[in-house]
């Protein structure tokens, strides 16, 4: 429940536009500090195709490890993949149709990188936060 509420809260803060605020207090857990004043956007948003035949279930679900593959994708597009994740946090918060595009948003944070997945529409699909280890 407390994770739902959490994810609730993110997606709210994400649809005003404050995307950097959106993850629960790292401070709980030991991640790394993400918010408003972490860091900078790391260049434009990319744009990412998940595969509709390997990367969905059969009633049209993106598979909870394909978040991180897109995210990971995003951050070697954008020259920013640490050569080791020690961690990779993630917030799921929506589900992109099948053969829609997916566009990610890198942004630099104090000791690890930021991706916001969003649907085409422009709807938060997950918040994934990766330290390097």
């Amino acid at each position: 429940v407390a994770l739902a509420a959490e994810g609730a809260q993110a997606a709210r803060a994400m649809r005003a536009g404050a995307a950097d605020r959106a993850a629960p207090d790292g401070a709980r857990d030991g991640a790394p500090d993400m918010g408003p004043d972490a860091g900078a956007d790391m260049g434009p948003d990319l744009l990412l195709h998940p595969c509709p035949e390997t990367q969905f279930n059969a009633v049209g679900l993106l598979y909870f490890p394909s978040y991180s593959q897109l995210a990971a994708d995003a951050l070697r597009l954008g020259a920013a993949i640490p050569a080791r994740v020690r961690r990779r946090r993630v917030v799921y918060l929506g589900n992109p149709a099948p053969g829609g595009a997916v566009r990610a948003t890198l942004r630099a944070g104090k000791g690890a990188a930021r991706c916001l997945l969003r649907d085409s529409a422009g709807a938060p699909l997950a918040l994934v936060d990766t330290e390097p280890g």
